[in-house]
C-alpha cells in the first residue's frame, strides 16, 4: 500500500514536490485554494488582458531541467520555450534596467 501525502499549495514548490514524490511511489494529492495552479506565479487577468508574473526560475533553465530530470523527463515535453532579449524590464523611479543573458550587454546595463 502506497503512503499518502497531501501537499498544500500548487505553486512551483508544491508542484515540484508532488511530481518528485509521486515518481518515487507515493500517493500524492495537491490541494490549492485558488481556481488555478501557479501560486504567486499564476497569471493575473484584467479584462481582456493577461499578465504573466513570470516565475524567475524559468529564467534559469538549468533549474527546471534538474527538477524534470529527477523524474526522468524533460521540460520541453510539457512547455514551449522562447528566448527573450531583454528578458524583462525593472523600472525604478529614476532609472530602468533591462536584464539580458548576453554578458557584454548586461555589463553595460549595470554600469
Amino acid at each position: 500500500m502506497k503512503k499518502k501525502i497531501i501537499i498544500i499549495g500548487a505553486g512551483p514548490g508544491g508542484l515540484t514536490a508532488g511530481m518528485i514524490l509521486s515518481h518515487r511511489g507515493f500517493d500524492v494529492t495537491i490541494l490549492e485554494k485558488a481556481p488555478e495552479v501557479g501560486g504567486r506565479n499564476a497569471a493575473i487577468k484584467l479584462g481582456n488582458f493577461t499578465f504573466d508574473t513570470g516565475p524567475t526560475f524559468l529564467l534559469m533553465n538549468f533549474v527546471l531541467s534538474d527538477i524534470f530530470s529527477e523524474v526522468g523527463r524533460r521540460p520541453e515535453e510539457y512547455m514551449e520555450f522562447k528566448r527573450l532579449e531583454p528578458m524583462y524590464r525593472l523600472k525604478f523611479p529614476d532609472f530602468e534596467i533591462f536584464p539580458t543573458s548576453i554578458y557584454e550587454d548586461m555589463k553595460t546595463e549595470v554600469k
